[in-house]
C-alpha cells in the first residue's frame, strides 16, 4: 500500500468521525415558476434535492478573501470539507446558475459556495453565511 491509499484513507475516516449532517440544495431557472405573474421565473431546486451528505465545517473568526471562479476576490466566512463522490457543486456564474446552497438543519445556519478546490481526498468548499 502507497502512502497516497494510506493518507487518503485515513483523511476519510477522520472526515467521517468528524462530519455532521448538510443538507445540499442545487438549483435551476425556470421561465415560468414564481408567484409573481409579471416575474420572468425563479430558481427552483433541482430534481432529486436536497440531499444530504456528511460534511465538517471550519468556521473563521474573520472573513477570509478567496479568488472566486471569476478570478475576483470573494469573503469566506467558512469552508466545508465533502466528499467528491457525494455531491455536485454549483458557483453561480454569471447569473446563468445559482450557487450551491448548504443547510445545517441542527444550527439553521445556510451558506453558499464561492468556491471549491479539489483535495486529494475530500472537496474543499468555500462558502459564504447567508
Amino acid at each position: 500500500m502507497n502512502i497516497y491509499t494510506q493518507t487518503n484513507s485515513a483523511v476519510r475516516r477522520a472526515h467521517k468521525a468528524l462530519a455532521r449532517d448538510l443538507d445540499v440544495y442545487n438549483f435551476v431557472f425556470d421561465p415560468d415558476a414564481g408567484e409573481n405573474e409579471y416575474a420572468d421565473g425563479d430558481w427552483i431546486e433541482r430534481v432529486g434535492y436536497p440531499q444530504t451528505v456528511s460534511a465538517t465545517i471550519r468556521s473563521k473568526s474573520q472573513p477570509d478573501d478567496a479568488s472566486g471562479p471569476d478570478g475576483a476576490d470573494v469573503a469566506v466566512d467558512v469552508t466545508i470539507y465533502v466528499d467528491p463522490n457525494e455531491i455536485e457543486v454549483d458557483l453561480g456564474q454569471n447569473n446563468e446558475t445559482r450557487a450551491t446552497e448548504f443547510v445545517d438543519s441542527a444550527s439553521g445556519r445556510r451558506f453558499r459556495a464561492v468556491d471549491v478546490h479539489h483535495q486529494e481526498s475530500l472537496l474543499e468548499i468555500y462558502c459564504e453565511v447567508l
